[in-house]
């Protein structure tokens, strides 16, 4: 039998005589192991369809209970997710998670469609009027400022959500992530609290560029991940919500002085 269906994939794994294993999450079948046959140089036509974070319509053949992938076609890939780290270990952990948790072949149709999970940042708030930034602040932005154009798209962004929230009744909740760090931060990464870190394990000194006065909170990876999966279960249709540790707010002189008194 042959059944198309839209899902995403989980993860890829390559086995024996040029076949890989795709898990996908389907719309129509919930999780499923689907075989597909690459050439010897590990080449696919549906080599796009096939990597982890791709979005797609899948066409599958059904023989004796096993699933075989016949064609994909993207109907969204999330590669560039890989472009920040932050949100790849997000993403990566949210997809492991639904492939250890969900069971084989059972739909689970709202869990594809309920949840429409918005990653923001807290761009969105331009300069802060207030410190620390609570959800009902609203910053200010320089429309000609050329770096406005960042922040300013996050609020575009949100306001497309709220649009769609309202006048189609999708499911949306809005997660504004502040600096997340932990475990998956490259080396080079330019962020102040990276920069410093990278410092203090090759015992060069802490140097600042600015007078440090610029405070703000910050997230370890795993509860920024705890955070999406509670508000994907939990949070208000519409609503948006900051994810930030409260106790670890800080100028980063601050964070530069605690650092070099440790080390």
């Amino acid at each position: 039998m042959i059944t198309d269906t839209r899902g995403i994939v989980l993860r890829q794994v390559k086995t024996i005589g040029g076949r890989r294993m795709i898990s996908l999450f389907t719309e129509q079948y919930g999780k499923i192991g689907a075989g597909v046959t690459v050439s010897e140089r590990g080449k696919s036509r549906n080599a796009a369809a096939m990597s982890p974070f791709a979005y797609g319509n899948y066409e599958l053949y059904i023989s004796h209970g096993r699933f075989h992938l016949n064609k994909g076609q993207v109907i969204k890939n999330f590669y560039r997710i890989g472009a920040d780290v932050d949100r790849y270990m997000a993403a990566a952990y949210g997809l492991e998670l639904c492939d250890k948790l969900l069971e084989e072949e059972v739909p689970a149709k709202d869990l594809f469609e309920l949840t429409v999970e918005f990653l923001s940042t807290m761009e969105v708030y331009g300069a802060p009027t207030s410190d620390p930034v609570a959800e009902g602040d609203f910053g200010v932005l320089d429309p000609a400022a050329v770096r406005s154009s960042y922040p300013e798209a996050k609020r575009l962004a949100e306001n497309l959500c709220a649009a769609y929230a309202k006048e189609f009744g999708v499911d949306v909740t809005i997660a504004r992530l502040t600096q997340t760090f932990g475990p998956g931060v490259v080396r080079g990464d330019t962020r102040v609290f990276a920069q410093f870190a990278e410092a203090v394990l090759e015992k060069r000194d802490i140097v600042l560029h600015t007078e440090g006065r610029t405070a703000r909170c910050y997230c370890y990876i795993d509860d920024a991940v705890s955070a999406i999966l509670t508000l994907a279960a939990k949070g208000a249709p519409g609503e948006a919500y900051n994810v930030a540790n409260p106790a670890t707010f800080c100028t980063i002189r601050e964070m530069a002085d605690m650092l070099a008194a440790a080390h």
